[in-house]
């Protein structure tokens, strides 16, 4: 974070302590490219839709889970054998950050992918999720399928001196790079330090199965931070940047990547309510690109432009103030920070800062949200209320509701 966020003076009136390192690790081209990136019109280059050799058919192979369902997200992920290497990397991330964790999305049983959520304006489209190991009968392909890392922007494999990857996971390594997937090897220490000797056994050993492997030692993040934020940023940039020019530069920027209600469509009427993104134009066919997700897998459909209508959230990375919920009151006059227009439900995704470290991410419709352009009178949280029933807690995305087809 740059510590320049919209939310900053709102998570200090909130008693929010300034993370240690703020701003020392900003990274200002990485910021300018989330607010810029169409990131749904531009998906990673290692995606089942950007394999023309398998055609459909690798986005029903490997369709997109629940829990990452929203394209417009750059999804991160944490992998590893130690829950106790997770826990030491989202606690720093905290010194670099104003993160709070969202409640987490099941994925079977005894299995969550819990999300680490950035309440900074400038890097609200990242979320981190936290995911389960690898099951001791699942194949890596499996594993990836599970935890749709298809999808995922980038991998943060963890492990320590205490808690070595066993050849699973160098396996995963392995398939993870014949899909295309980016991914970086990170060694966690379990103390202050880690002897030379020890060091460079481990990195002799995956040396040897061809996987580089880099040092983090949480009292001096710097030296592997300063190289390490340049160089994601590189990959997940390089990984977005393919656009299909055939769909995107014959159609007007005001409309690509917007959120579009579809209507008026006579062939499939179950369809006519369901918003999906413009993702294109196909001036051959003089039909519109909308894609939309059914039953996990994304599907593109071709539409006329008297069968679309746009819709123009106004409230996205807004400043706003809760007002109007009947079943919590307590929650009005609350202050928060508006992530996302959710197409499912129509609703705004904002995040509630709460206690200190705490977050709610809230589904509101847009009565119960007043943009403002001062947080003056915002104080410190006391009690975390639950939320309320006219509030949706997200993300909980295999619980989300279903757009009703227009009467």
């Amino acid at each position: 974070g740059s510590g320049e966020s919209r939310c900053t003076e709102l998570l200090e009136r909130m008693a929010w302590p300034r993370p240690q390192y703020i701003g020392e690790f900003h990274n200002a081209m990485l910021a300018e490219y989330l607010d810029s990136q169409n990131l749904e019109v531009v998906l990673p280059r290692h995606a089942p839709q950007c394999d023309i050799s398998m055609g459909d058919r690798k986005p029903q192979m490997f369709p997109r889970p629940n829990f990452c369902w929203e394209a417009y997200k750059m999804h991160l992920a944490l992998l590893g054998p130690s829950t106790a290497c997770r826990t030491q990397f989202t606690s720093f991330l905290r010194k670099m950050a104003d993160v709070f964790t969202g409640p987490p999305s099941r994925l079977g049983p005894g299995r969550e992918a819990v999300p680490n959520y950035f309440l900074d304006d400038q890097l609200h489209r990242l979320v981190l999720w936290e995911l389960p190991e690898v099951n001791w009968k699942q194949s890596c392909d499996d594993y990836i399928r599970e935890l749709g890392l298809l999808y995922i922007d980038c991998v943060f494999m963890l492990f320590s001196d205490k808690y070595v990857l066993t050849d699973i996971y160098a396996k995963l390594c392995v398939s993870m790079a014949l899909h295309g997937i980016p991914f970086y090897v990170i060694c966690t220490m379990s103390g202050d330090e880690l002897d030379e000797k020890s060091w460079l056994r481990l990195k002799s050993d995956f040396q040897r199965k061809d996987i580089q492997v880099k040092m983090f030692n949480p009292n001096k993040p710097h030296d592997l931070l300063e190289q390490l934020i340049p160089d994601f940023f590189k990959e997940v940039s390089w990984n977005r940047s393919k656009r299909d020019d055939d769909l995107t530069k014959h159609i007007d920027e005001q409309i690509l990547g917007q959120t579009v209600r579809l209507k008026n469509i006579e062939s499939k009427p179950e369809l006519n309510g369901r918003c999906g993104v413009c993702i294109g134009f196909d001036k051959e066919k003089n039909r519109y690109r909308v894609r939309l997700i059914n039953s996990g897998v994304e599907t593109d459909l071709a539409m006329k432009q008297d069968c679309i209508s746009v819709l123009k959230p106004k409230l996205l990375g807004k400043m706003v103030r809760v007002k109007g919920l009947e079943s919590k009151p307590e929650l009005n006059g609350r202050y928060g920070f508006v992530d996302e227009f959710l197409r499912e439900n129509e609703r705004y995704r904002v995040f509630l800062p709460d206690r200190p470290g705490k977050g709610l991410a809230l589904a509101l419709k847009a009565a119960n949200l007043e943009k403002v352009d001062s947080v003056r009178d915002a104080v410190p949280v006391k009690d975390s209320p639950a939320a309320p029933a006219d509030a949706k807690t997200l993300p909980s995305p295999n619980q989300r509701p279903k757009a009703k087809p227009a009467a």
